[in-house]
C-alpha cells in the first residue's frame, strides 16, 4: 500500500506535465464537479443509494477516468492504480444503467488488467533511463489486418450474446425494460444497443490488450471506442431524463477521453518511431520488433 501511494503521488506530479495535460485534467474535472454539484442540488433523491450514485460514485468514476488515461498517453505506468479505482467505479455505474457488456468488461476484465498491465509494463517495456515511462513500439501491417478482422468477427458474435441473454439481466435486476428496447424504441433500429455495447467492449479488450504490450496503434480502437460510448450514454439520458445528474459527469469523462486519445494517438506513434532493443513476443509472429 506505501508503494501504490508513493506511485500515485508521484503521477501528481505536475511538473513532468505539459501545458496541454494539465489543461485537459483541469477543464474535464470542471466541468465534472460542475454537473455534479448542480443537477445534484436541484434534483430530488428517493433512496440513500441515489445520493451515492451522484455524489461519489459517478464523479469519482469520471475523475479517475480521466487522470488514467491521460497518464496512459505519457507513458507512464502508475496509471494502473487509477485505473483500479476507475474499473469498480464506472463497472457499478453500467451494471445500475444496464450496460451489462460494460459491467462485466470493467470488474472481470480491467480491474484484473491493472495487475497484469503494471506487470508487463514494468517487467518488459520500461524505458531504461525511467522507473516509470515506457518506450512505446508499433504493429506489423499484417498484425493491424489480423486484429482488425477478429474485432469485426467478435463486435457480431459478441452482439448476439448480449441480446439474446438481455431478458435474463432484465428478469435478475427486476426491471420493467431493458436499456436495449429502449434504444430500439428511440432509433428505430433493432439489434443497435446490444451492437453498440458490444462494439464498446471488443475495442476495449483489443485497446487495453495492445496497451498492455505496448503498441501505439491501441489509440485507433480507444478513438472509436470514445465515439461509440458518448453516443451510447447520450441515448441513456435521451431514454430517462433523470438519470442526466449522474450521466452527465460521465459523458464529460468519455470526452476527454476522445480528446486525450487523438494527444496519445500522436505522442505514441512518434515515440514509437525509435528503435526497441527487447521485445516481449520474438520475431516473425505477428509482431515485429520495433
Amino acid at each position: 500500500m506505501k508503494i501504490m501511494i508513493q506511485y500515485i503521488q508521484k503521477s501528481l506530479d505536475f511538473s513532468s506535465w505539459n501545458v496541454f495535460e494539465k489543461i485537459l485534467v483541469g477543464f474535464i474535472t470542471t466541468l465534472i464537479m460542475g454537473s455534479t454539484f448542480y443537477f445534484s442540488y436541484i434534483t430530488p433523491y428517493d433512496t440513500f443509494f441515489d445520493v451515492i450514485l451522484n455524489w461519489i460514485i459517478s464523479p469519482v468514476a469520471a475523475i479517475t477516468g480521466i487522470v488514467c488515461v491521460v497518464l496512459v498517453a505519457k507513458e507512464n505506468i502508475t496509471n494502473y492504480y487509477w485505473g483500479i479505482i476507475n474499473a469498480i467505479m464506472y463497472g457499478a455505474i453500467s451494471w445500475y444503467s444496464g450496460y451489462y457488456g460494460d459491467w462485466i468488461l470493467n470488474w472481470f476484465f480491467f480491474l484484473p488488467f491493472q495487475f497484469i498491465g503494471w506487470v508487463v509494463w514494468k517487467k518488459y517495456h520500461m524505458d531504461k533511463f525511467s522507473r516509470i515511462y515506457i518506450k512505446p513500439r508499433k504493429l506489423t501491417k499484417q498484425g493491424i489486418f489480423i486484429i482488425t478482422i477478429t474485432s469485426i468477427l467478435a463486435l457480431i458474435g459478441f452482439g448476439i450474446f448480449l441480446s439474446m441473454v438481455d431478458h435474463w439481466f432484465v428478469h435478475i435486476m427486476q426491471r420493467n425494460e431493458s436499456i436495449y428496447s429502449s434504444i430500439t424504441a428511440i432509433t428505430g433500429i433493432t439489434l443497435l444497443g446490444p451492437i453498440l455495447d458490444s462494439s464498446t467492449e471488443v475495442l476495449q479488450i483489443i485497446g487495453q490488450i495492445l496497451m498492455t504490450l505496448a503498441y501505439s496503434q491501441q489509440w485507433i480502437f480507444w478513438i472509436l471506442t470514445n465515439i461509440i460510448t458518448i453516443f451510447m450514454w447520450i441515448l441513456v439520458v435521451l431514454n430517462d431524463r433523470n438519470s442526466v445528474t449522474w450521466v452527465l459527469p460521465i459523458v464529460f469523462m468519455w470526452l476527454g477521453f476522445l480528446i486525450n486519445s487523438f494527444y496519445g494517438y500522436y505522442k505514441w506513434t512518434e515515440d514509437s518511431k525509435e528503435k526497441r532493443e527487447w521485445t516481449i513476443l520474438k520475431k516473425g509472429r505477428i509482431y515485429d520488433e520495433q
